[in-house]
């Protein structure tokens, strides 16, 4: 305890806690009360919040503890409680308020939960248009593209278009076909022998 000094004496039946401060007292029943003033931490100035706390408790003659209102924490009571820190809402949205919390509905965000969150903010569409909905997207591929965030490049040789024995190179949204000697076209599918045996007869 502190420095002192004596208040006053008190019958003890009249004895009382002085708001603030700690106190001590010579208890004689038959006698008055020497009360006494202890200038601990807590008193004569409160260090806690007197607007955010309940009480300040003196454990030393250097230490105190402040005891917080809810909604409130830190050494003098004085930072208000983020309720959505621990992510109780589990993903959605969350609106700190004092002493509590609300979660948006999934998709939206803001102090109210009036703001639809822009899902194609983040160009999740590698080779398309994003169209953003309530929470969740959808990609509109370009040519040759496909995929759910259009990442996957169509591969146009699957369907083996080179015809006679034309060897097919995938190209975005097309192909280009390698004819064996004796054919051209685009898909190899003119027999130039033909045409040179008929030119020939002539």
């Amino acid at each position: 305890m502190g420095a002192t000094q004596l208040i006053g004496r008190f019958p003890t039946s009249s004895l009382v806690m002085f708001a603030g401060g700690v106190y001590g007292a010579d208890i004689n029943p038959k006698a008055n009360v020497d009360v006494i003033e202890s200038f601990a931490p807590c008193y004569p100035v409160n260090p806690c919040s007197l607007s955010n706390s309940l009480n300040c408790t003196t454990t030393s003659a250097t230490s105190f503890t402040c005891y917080c209102l809810p909604g409130w924490t830190g050494a003098l009571c004085t930072v208000e409680i983020d309720e959505c820190a621990s992510n109780p809402c589990g993903g959605r949205f969350c609106v700190d308020q004092f002493n509590g919390y609300v979660c948006c509905p999934v998709g939206f965000t803001g102090k109210d939960c009036q703001t639809d969150i822009n899902e194609c903010a983040s160009l999740p569409c590698l080779h398309g248009t994003c169209i953003d909905r309530v929470a969740h997207y959808n990609c509109s591929c370009d040519p040759g593209w496909r995929g759910v965030r259009c990442e996957i490049d169509i591969n146009e040789c699957a369907s083996t278009p080179c015809r006679n024995g034309g060897d097919c190179t995938d190209l975005v949204n097309g192909f280009t076909c390698g004819c064996l000697s004796g054919y051209n076209g685009v898909i190899c599918q003119t027999d130039s022998t033909l045409y040179l045996s008929s030119c020939s007869a002539l």
